[in-house]
This record gives structure tokens, sequence and C-alpha cells, in this order.
């Protein structure tokens, strides 16, 4: 029996979808010699907690340990000052990773538009490699935005909703950075908006308690209900009254693989998405079904 609902399946064919990749994907790197993955939310915040004195580092810590990770974050990076910009170095920035078999999967759904929450450039080399240099790189501080609303058939692009490791000061990581990504760009609100409501959002690598999911969920509530379900690609131990909860107020339909450490089963689900989107391309072309 398939993970994948037909809507999902033809959506995804009529490239009317968008994947949207959390932390979870970059897990599905391999490191080489003398390089790590990029850390999820809590090592990063509790190894950047450990820099502080004693006072901060235990409230950030208790918040941390309580998943409220965006304050967290907010005392660590007021309280590191200037040492900020080489924490987050430190992390994300001298990582050499080999993009994984879930990456060419995902870039094999041929998606005009490919966004990502996280900071790294895993599917990015990944996306440069398999496109020869072609795949465009665009963040929320780009002018030329809007021709994402638009449409382009042609084109591939990656768009970086908060920000990039190249670009430090563009990174959206605490509650504070939250607010002033809504209020000052609203160019890529809109924008955002636009492609929620044209197309399928499919999550993967994001899990229901990651704020960045969680945000972006909470951005589009009010424009996406009505105009169909998005999808979240998750495994069989998350909590399922938390996706209730998703589904009645943010329409997420969960999507649910078997559960391993390695999660092994998450780039088997996308491969079996790009086989059956093959599948269906195919009758549509012999239909003449554009």
């Amino acid at each position: 029996m398939s993970l994948w609902l037909e809507n999902v399946v033809e959506a995804v064919a009529r490239r009317r979808a968008i994947v949207v990749l959390g932390a979870g994907s970059s897990f599905h790197s391999t490191p080489l010699p003398g390089s790590a993955r990029p850390p999820g939310w809590k090592e990063f915040l509790l190894t950047a907690a450990d820099r502080l004195a004693v006072a901060p580092k235990s409230e950030a810590k208790k918040l941390v340990n309580a998943s409220e990770y965006l304050s967290a974050c907010e005392i660590i990076k007021t309280h590191l000052g200037a040492d900020w910009p080489r924490c987050v170095e430190a992390a994300f920035g001298n990582q050499r990773l080999e993009p994984g078999e879930l990456h060419t999967h995902i870039y094999a759904l041929d998606l005009p538009i490919i966004m990502t929450t996280n900071f790294d450039k895993v599917y990015q080399s990944a996306a440069t490699k398999l496109s020869s240099s072609t795949v465009k790189v665009k963040t929320y501080r780009d002018k030329d935005l809007a021709l994402l609303a638009k449409g382009d058939a042609q084109s591939r692009v990656l768009l970086k909703v908060h920000g990039s490791i190249d670009d430090i000061g563009s990174m959206v990581f605490t509650r504070s950075d939250y607010i002033k990504l809504r209020n000052e760009n609203p160019l890529f609100q809109r924008v955002l908006s636009s492609l929620a409501v044209t197309n399928t959002l499919i999550f993967i690598g994001c899990g229901l308690r990651d704020p960045d999911l969680v945000l972006m969920l909470e951005d589009l509530a009010a424009i996406s209900i009505g105009f169909g379900e998005h999808v979240c690609l998750i495994d069989n131990k998350q909590s399922s009254e938390l996706q209730r909860v998703y589904r009645d107020c943010f329409g997420l339909q969960c999507v649910r693989y078997q559960y391993d450490k390695q999660h092994s089963e998450l780039p088997r689900a996308v491969a079996e998405l790009v086989d059956l989107t093959s599948k269906r391309r195919a009758e549509m072309a012999a239909a003449s079904l554009w």
C-alpha cells in the first residue's frame, strides 16, 4: 500500500507542489573526514549556552529543555554579543558534507521550487551538482521574489526562507528575528502566501515540534485553509494527538513512515513518490492532460 495520497501525487506530477526541507533532511548527508553534520536545534543551543555566564546559561538551558527554543536562542544571542557570529560559524559554517539519497530523490521530483528553513548548504550542493550549476538560490532578502509567484516551468529555484550560512546577518534564528522577518519583508510574506495558496507544501525532515514548521504553519494558516491540505512526512513515533491538532488548526495532513534511529525509511518514502510521480506524468503526457 502506498504512503502517498492520490492528490499529493497529482500535485507533484503537475508541478503544483513545493518541498519544504527541515533540519532532519541534513542528517541524511555524509560528513567528509574532519567534518560533521549540522547540529539540530537542541544540540546547538545547549552547546552555545555553555559559552554563557552561570545565570543566563541556567535560564537558557531550562528553556531548551522545555522546548522553548526561540526564547532560549534570544537569550544566548543577546549575551554572546559579538561572539554570536563565531558561535554560528563554528556550528554551521565549516561542514564538508556529501548529500545523500534523500537529496537526490527530492531533486528527481523535478519541482520548480524547493524551500528550506536550513542555513546549511547540503541540498544546495546536491542541486547545484545535479543541475550543472543552473539552480538559482534565493533568500527572503532578494528583490525579485515576485517572479517565483508567477511561476516558471523552466527554472529551478532553491528558496532559503530563513537565510543562509553564507550571510550570517540574514539568518532567522531567534524570536526577534522571526518578528523582524514578518514586519520588514512584506514582499517575501506575500510571495510565500501566494505559493502556499497555489501549491501543496510537502514538509520533509521536520518534526511536529520544530519551531520552523510551527511558525511557517502559523503564518500560512489564515490564507491557506480552504485551499487544500499541505503534507508533512513524519515517523510513526511522533504524537498522533499533535497530528490531529495540526490537521484541525493548519490543514496539515501527516504521512507516516516506520521509525528507526537512522530514519532509513525517509529517503525510501521520497523515492516512492518519485516513482508514482513519474508514472503519473507519463499517463498525463500520453493523454495530453497538461
